[in-house]
């Protein structure tokens, strides 16, 4: 049967990816927010200039 505990359970055991792990590590809201606000101006540049592939 299954129950939700089964779920945790899983999640708990999977290894963390490096990559992952560094993000967590280094994530701070405010820098977080601005690299993405900074990739949304980049795509939108890219976009209005007919650069984005």
């Amino acid at each position: 049967m299954y129950s939700e505990d089964d779920e945790c359970d899983y999640a708990v055991k999977q290894p963390i990816s490096d990559w992952l792990a560094e993000r967590l590590a280094n994530f701070t809201p405010g820098t977080e927010r601005e690299w993405r606000n900074e990739q949304i101006a980049k795509r939108l540049k890219e976009i209005e200039e007919g650069t984005y592939e």
